[in-house]
């Protein structure tokens, strides 16, 4: 059998792992609760991109590894094929970077000769929307230049009340530097469309032209880079890691909070956090009772504001021949439980990752795909 290597998962101190399916089979299957929030638990793993029930029965390939090779993947990220929170046309939506078809069997590029590539949102059913327009244009319709989208680090967030009504990616502006198109700025920028998500049933492509968000993100192209952002409900807020100080460039930072408000972006003068990765923002529909999730060696929880730091689960102790490493913590819809990723590596990075879930105290801890040969890491839960 071929097993499907993995690439990408990026976990403390700056191991990137590679990860492949079929390391370990007959493991025992998680006992099922009944006090588990509901929803759907999305993740990605040798099998492909995959979804389960709360407690981890109902396994399901959503997309196979022929379905990602087909697409282009010969292997997976962090942050790709975010889930939508919502349904639409009864579909759940998947955000991935892909090439742009030249309608005779290869791809558009840009005017540097690269491969031109867009967000898309796909289903597992086949359906596929362009969302982006990255061509820039001046008055008379000639080409300045262009936005590249990241192939990694989108998300799904509101636009005010409407669930889906914006998309967000890192990407970097290019255009005539001199004689030669080239990359304008060095340092990556966020970027957002808006649209109404009910319009992705049956659409080809909304050709959406992205607009750049004031809010200072450091280079992504090279590690550490940027370690995850995530929206508020309702889409005026976002934490975002970042080891570039917004107000003295090169200072090393970590988890900083932007808010929306009068038409600009502003920055909180200190970090909320000085070493976290991966925040996720909880959607508990009060927001006096949201608290941000994240890692750093240990997994960790916060209000918004930075305040009330708890400790949600304690790494494990590393043990002769194994390192362990918890990582991509997601809230479940109702913040009651969360998911996230236990790896314990071989130093030729050999051995398991698995999803568990957890209560949102870190009780209850339950390896989800304990039962299955892959090694996995969560893309989110969504609710039904």
């Amino acid at each position: 059998m071929r097993k499907a290597w993995i690439a990408g998962v990026l976990l403390c101190g700056g191991v990137v792992l590679w990860i492949a399916a079929g390391s370990e089979a007959g493991k025992p299957s998680p006992p099922p609760s009944s006090t588990v929030d509901s929803g759907i638990i999305y993740y990605a793993g040798g099998s492909g991109i995959c979804s389960m029930k709360p407690d981890g029965t109902g396994k399901t390939v959503l997309f196979s590894w022929s379905d990602l090779e087909a697409l282009g993947f010969d292997r997976l990220e962090e942050h790709q094929f975010e889930p939508s929170w919502g349904t639409h046309g009864g579909e759940r939506w998947f955000l991935v970077t892909l090439p742009v078809p030249d309608g005779s069997g290869g791809s558009e590029t840009w005017p540097d000769g690269s491969v031109r590539e867009e967000v898309y949102a796909l289903t597992a059913d086949g359906e596929s929307v362009r969302l982006t327009d990255g061509w820039l244009l001046d008055g008379d319709g000639v080409v300045t230049g262009w936005i590249a989208p990241h192939d990694m680090l989108h998300s799904w967030a509101d636009d005010g009340s409407t669930t889906d009504g914006m998309v967000s990616f890192l990407g970097q502006e290019y255009g005539m530097v001199g004689d030669d198109w080239a990359v304008v700025e060095r340092t990556e920028h966020l970027y957002v469309v808006t649209f109404d998500p009910e319009d992705l049933p049956g659409a080809s492509a909304l050709d959406l032209v992205p607009e750049r968000i004031g809010l200072p993100l450091p280079l992504i192209t090279t590690y550490p880079g940027n370690l995850g952002y995530s929206w508020s409900p309702g889409g005026q807020a976002l934490i975002f890691r970042t080891y570039e100080d917004p107000s003295t460039p090169a200072t090393e930072a970590g988890l900083w909070r932007g808010d929306f408000a009068g038409g600009e972006w502003t920055v909180g003068s200190t970090a909320l956090h000085d070493s976290g990765k991966h925040p996720r923002w909880s959607r508990t529909g009060d927001g006096s009772k949201d608290r941000v999730i994240f890692f750093y060696s240990d997994i960790l929880s916060m209000t918004p504001d930075g305040t009330d730091l708890r400790t949600v689960i304690v790494k494990p102790a590393n043990t002769r021949k194994l390192t362990k490493r918890l990582s991509h913590p997601h809230w479940s819809p109702k913040a009651t439980h969360i998911v996230y990723m236990l790896s314990a590596l071989t130093t030729s990075a050999t051995g398991d990752v698995d999803v568990y879930r957890a209560a949102a105290d870190g009780s209850g801890q339950t390896n989800l795909t304990g039962d299955t040969s892959d090694n996995a890491w969560p893309l989110g839960w969504r609710a039904e």
